[in-house]
């Protein structure tokens, strides 16, 4: 267990750093706070959560699957500041593809693997995934963990942001989310069926998102808030106004609804370190 956790520290030092500087260069004035460099940052922190519960089952990963997964962390929305449609994972592989064209470290053995879990992840059906193996490949991995940053009160702000530009309408937003998060919760489940520890944890992020959304469809008091939450995040969608945090996106933060939803997400972000400050 020492050594692959070691072996892990080892891949990070390798390429955290570098990705993440040339993801922040390709995010740094889309302002897409719910798909840039920070979102693939949390996605691999996941990653390694997942991977550590593999480990201590004995399921093994070497070093060149650990690098194929790092690099599909920082990849698979690298596209997203060009397109929010489904291309944005084939354009996400093509650009994994060209980074590695031009001088820098060769990719993994597995680049191949790679390449495929970029372009697929975003099937949310999950129709690539024949079977329930024992030990997840790079795909599912990726998959599961770019799911579990959809959930808690980041996710409350994420899914705003994105399906408001895809242009669906504050009333519209709700159920798509309610559909869309239950079955990212249900194919987590099933893949981690065995660790219910991991399951509890992001079962109760999940019901915070849940919770909010599901309020959001309710002509009660808190309804209302929620939707007017909802609306102050599609008002600071503006391009004049670009911004590379979630939390900047509820500003100003001049009631305590907002004032909550801001602390809770400051709270769970710091879950995810700098690497610059490494």
């Amino acid at each position: 267990m020492t050594s692959t956790l070691q072996m892990i520290r080892e891949v990070e030092a390798k390429w955290m750093k570098r990705l993440f500087l040339y993801n922040e260069s390709h995010f740094k004035d889309a302002g897409l706070p719910s798909h840039n460099h920070w979102h693939h940052l949390r996605v691999w922190y996941y990653i390694k959560e997942l991977l550590e519960s593999l480990i201590k089952r004995g399921i093994p990963y070497s070093a060149d699957e650990t690098e194929g997964l790092i690099i599909a962390a920082f990849f698979h929305d690298i596209a997203m500041h060009r397109t929010f449609d489904e291309a944005h994972g084939k354009w996400g592989a093509e650009q994994c593809k060209d980074y590695f064209s031009k001088g820098n470290p060769a990719p993994p053995h597995c680049f191949e693997d790679v390449l495929k879990a970029i372009e697929r992840h975003d099937d949310k059906k999950y129709l690539y995934q024949k079977g329930k193996e024992e030990k997840p490949g790079i795909g599912v991995l990726l998959s599961v963990a770019d799911d579990l940053d959809a959930f808690g009160a980041t996710g409350i702000v994420r899914y705003t942001e994105i399906l408001s530009l895809r242009g669906l309408d504050t009333s519209g937003i709700p159920e798509k989310v309610l559909i869309n998060a239950r079955s990212r919760m249900d194919h987590f489940t099933s893949t981690f069926t065995l660790n219910r520890y991991l399951i509890q944890k992001h079962q109760k992020r999940y019901e915070r998102l849940w919770d909010f959304f599901r309020s959001a469809m309710d002509e009660t008091d808190q309804g209302q808030v929620n939707r007017a939450i909802m609306d102050r995040i599609r008002k600071n969608l503006r391009p004049t106004n670009p911004t590379g945090k979630l939390t900047k996106l509820l500003e100003p933060a001049d009631n305590r609804y907002l004032k909550k939803l801001q602390e809770e997400i400051n709270y769970e972000l710091k879950a995810f370190p700098n690497p610059l400050f490494f």
